[in-house]
């Protein structure tokens, strides 16, 4: 091996070849090989990576027809050759340095990417293990049949250019298809029909010319899935599938971008409205494609939806039927823009069985009205919405659990006559709940509640019921829930239970503040007794908070001792607050033992 200088570039001699190189600009020791010679005779053709890092020889021009093999040595990553300058390779080899490229008869790089075929006067190419057809890479060879081509994904633009392959006329109303690839498209039709009957589409050339296509037709549904993102979104697609399609298929072809989709009259399993796939008596409604955005009115008729049938959408709203009597798990999980769904009366329980999610992370929904039909509200129906408010309707019988465990939740919610029935882990932050019947459903103090604190909300709930107002301490414990749920259900259990709620408090302010607004809605002898003697640490806690609004309602209460409200005066000379000062001089003077109320 020799190396010298000749004027603007350096070469090399190796082996009867000749590398002529140039060096980086940026970095003078990096060396890009622009050229090469090959004496007559030779018949394999070394690139040393060692020597030169990058051979870039698109532009050579030359041809070496005796070559019959090429080495790749070390950890050459780029080497870029025009397929005509070696017509007649065989073999490529590569050591075990060289796992850039792979060994074999043509050049494949260790991604899967056909560089070369090298092939001119061959009838079919083995394509087994590309997934790249590059540009250039067929130039000069007479193959016009693949095999093992499934796996190939992408083929550029420019992969069949000088080729037998390029020659090859194309169907009218058709495509010409080599193995799995449609390399070109009769560009002057309308409709084309896919010669995709016996062997699925792989994949489609880059670039061809769809400006005058209105409608494509597959014969595979496979097919479609494969290639769906090379065709534009404008064009009708026709899928012939006759066969049943697995829930795979489904997924893969609904997320497609295609305006309009429509299955064949002769598919005994389905068929398609308005693009979106029903059974073939379209009573049940598959998969709405996940791409089309806006309102969707589902056909009158359907009495099913099935699981994961609008899943991940980019609906904003949606009409439920009257028809509609089953909605399976997940139909709208993950409908992030869903806004508003009008659910029709018709459908009696709204999701069926255990974690059924119908509507799980639909973070936009933010209302829900429950029709008057509904009786029973599955497990988890709108876990993770965020909800601000529900309406429900007569009718009603059982709401399950985690149904609504939006945080947001926070407006008063009413409860109709009918329910019996609410499950655990339900309205846990919301502030008011308006029972309409005699009863409280069965439930509530569990769902409602919770077993310790979690966030800083109010330290009670209003229970607001016909004939009487109850507040319900917000943290109490498990056990002493599932008690007061079965107490409440019995009717000469309930009064007293009622009067007492305020006892169960997890916490000791929040056992006080339930009580005090219990005693100004229901006072009793019981409350007022509790209430002086917990007065001290209930005026302590006001100070602290410095929050002069709830004392003086409390000194109003006229609750106090005469003792209880001169300390009270000392705490709050000490931490400056006048105007609670005023409120007990004036108490104080006015007051002795038997005295129960105050006023200004």
């Amino acid at each position: 091996m020799s190396e010298t200088m000749n004027e603007s570039r350096e070469y090399f001699e190796s082996n009867g070849v000749t590398f002529y190189y140039v060096r980086n600009k940026d970095y003078h020791r990096a060396k890009i090989c622009n050229d090469i010679d090959v004496e007559p005779g030779v018949k394999e053709v070394t690139f040393e990576f060692d020597s030169i890092g990058t051979y870039e020889l698109m532009d050579s021009g030359k041809v070496f027809p005796e070559v019959k093999t090429l080495n790749i040595n070390k950890w050459g990553r780029t080497l870029r050759i025009p397929n005509g300058m070696f017509p007649n390779v065989t073999k490529v080899k590569t050591d075990k340095y060289g796992s850039y490229y792979k060994s074999g008869c043509m050049l494949v790089n260790d991604k899967g990417v056909l560089q070369n075929t090298f092939h001119p006067d061959s009838d079919v190419i083995d394509l087994k293990g590309v997934s790249v057809i590059d540009n250039g890479s067929f130039a000069g060879c007479q193959a016009t049949k693949f095999i093992n081509s499934g796996s190939v994904k992408q083929c550029r633009k420019q992969a069949f250019k000088g080729s037998a392959i390029e020659k090859m006329p194309v169907p009218a109303g058709g495509a010409l298809m080599v193995g799995s690839i449609i390399v070109d498209i009769d560009k002057n039709a309308a409709d084309i029909v896919m010669p995709d009957t016996r062997q699925a589409i792989s994949t489609i050339r880059e670039g061809l010319d769809y400006r005058n296509i209105q409608s494509i037709t597959f014969n595979k549904i496979q097919s479609f899935v494969n290639v769906q993102e090379r065709i534009p979104e404008r064009i009708k697609i026709i899928l012939k599938e006759t066969g049943f399609i697995g829930h795979d298929m489904i997924d893969f072809w609904t997320q497609s971008k295609a305006s309009c989709l429509e299955l064949c009259d002769e598919n005994p399993y389905y068929k398609t409205i308005d693009g979106a796939l029903f059974t073939n008596d379209g009573t049940v409604l598959i998969k709405y494609p996940s791409s089309r955005a806006g309102h969707y009115d589902i056909p009158e008729g359907t009495t099913t939806i099935a699981s994961r049938a609008f899943y991940s959408c980019e609906l904003s709203s949606v009409t439920i039927p009257s028809s509609m009597r089953q909605i399976l798990p997940k139909a709208f999980a993950e409908c992030k823009k869903l806004s508003s769904v009008d659910i029709r009366d018709g459908i009696k329980n709204l999701g069926i069985g255990r974690s059924t999610l119908l509507f799980y992370n639909c973070n936009s929904l933010k209302h829900i009205e429950i029709p008057s039909s509904v009786q029973i509200i599955a497990e988890q129906a709108f876990d993770g919405c965020n909800l601000e408010s529900v309406k429900f309707n007569e009718g009603l019988l059982q709401i399950m659990d985690n149904v609504f465990t939006s945080s947001l939740l926070t407006r008063d919610i009413t409860l109709p006559s009918t329910l019996d029935y609410i499950g655990g882990s339900n309205f846990q932050s919301v502030k008011q709940i308006t029972v309409l019947g005699d009863k409280i459903p069965f439930g509530l103090i569990s769902a409602v509640t919770a077993a310790y604190e979690q966030t800083k909300k109010s330290k009670y709930i209003t229970l607001r019921c016909p004939n009487k107002t109850l507040f319900l301490p917000r943290y109490i414990t498990v056990t002493s829930a599932e008690w007061l749920d079965s107490n409440l259900s019995i009717p000469s259990f309930r009064e007293e239970c009622e009067n007492s709620l305020y006892s169960y408090g997890e916490l000791a302010d929040m056992k006080q503040e339930t009580a005090i607004a219990t005693y100004k809605e229901n006072p009793s002898s019981d409350l007022r007794t509790y209430l002086r003697r917990v007065s001290k640490n209930i005026v302590g806690g006001y100070v602290s908070g410095h929050n002069e609004t709830e004392l003086i309602e409390f000194i109003k209460l006229g609750l106090m001792t005469k003792k209880a409200m001169q300390d009270a005066l000392q705490s709050a000379r000490e931490n400056s607050m006048p105007t609670v000062e005023a409120y007990l001089l004036k108490a104080i003077n006015e007051s002795d033992e038997s005295n129960s109320t105050f006023s200004l």
